[in-house]
């Protein structure tokens, strides 16, 4: 069992060697995977290093340093400039950061691939939007078309003495219904 206590924080270590940094000057995180993975892999290097029989908090910090360095510019240490506890732990959790590695690149792809779709539907709605309040702007500029037949005025008597008669709409016909009535009545 580790005691969270007594372990360095990884995350602060990553943070450390940070080469970004936000607008207040503070240290960004720009490794390829979790903090969380990170602080992990922390772990597995203390209790490696625990279990083998080496106690020094440099050797841990180093070890983490060599890990950092390799996940941002691919360095691998070797035999022939660094010791063996170094390169023989460095190995063994390559692989384990290469696969960790890959799934953080797979997961930031999909969440980019979620955003772009999430800012094509918006765009896609604000232009239907947009083409509804233009449709519904052109129709409320225009003038309203009235329904209702207007009146001219009539002369009682034209210049030839005729007598202009206005065409019946279905709105001004009167019915009479009782005349088709007696009409089908007297057969």
């Amino acid at each position: 069992m580790i005691h969270t206590q007594s372990m360095p924080d990884f995350v602060a270590t990553g943070l450390r060697y940070s080469r970004k940094s936000d607008k207040k000057g503070r240290p960004v995180w720009d490794l390829p995977v979790t903090k969380a993975y990170y602080r992990k892999l922390g772990e597995k290097v203390i209790t490696v290093y625990r279990n083998a029989g080496y106690t020094s908090k440099a050797l841990i910090y180093q070890m983490m340093e060599y890990l950092t360095n390799y996940m941002r510019s691919g360095y691998i240490p070797t035999l022939k400039c660094h010791s063996e506890p170094i390169v023989i732990l460095f190995q063994s959790l390559r692989l384990d950061v290469d696969a960790a590695i890959e799934r953080s690149a797979r997961a930031r792809q999909r969440a980019a691939a979620r955003k772009a779709q999430k800012e094509a539907e918006r765009q896609a709605t604000e232009t239907v939007s947009d083409e509804k309040a233009a449709t519904d702007t052109a129709t409320t500029d225009r003038k309203p078309e009235s329904h209702q037949a207007t009146t001219p005025t009539i002369n009682p008597a034209d210049g030839n003495g005729v007598t202009p008669r206005l065409p019946l709409t279905p709105s001004h016909q009167t019915v009479n219904h009782t005349s088709s009535i007696d009409y089908i009545a007297s057969d």
